[in-house]
């Protein structure tokens, strides 16, 4: 969370062992701030990042999922 533009990215993230020594991960991001209320202004975690010269993106992540297998021997 960031607390100067009250942005934060709240993380979902499920485990599963298909068998002994293989695992599988999903992990799911959603960025979020006061654009995604209804609200002026994006933040720095947010799912439209601002630019560093003060002018505002157009393009962003509205989710960000990742996924993976661990395979232990």
């Amino acid at each position: 969370m960031c607390f100067d533009d009250l942005s934060f990215q709240p993380i979902i993230s499920a485990d599963y062992e298909l068998f002994q020594g293989f695992t599988l991960n999903l992990t799911a991001r959603f960025p979020l701030d006061k654009t995604s209320f209804g609200g002026e202004g994006t933040g720095e975690l947010g799912p439209i990042p601002p630019f560093p010269n003060g002018v505002e993106g157009d393009r962003g992540a509205k989710f960000i999922v990742n996924a993976g297998a661990r395979l232990r021997f």
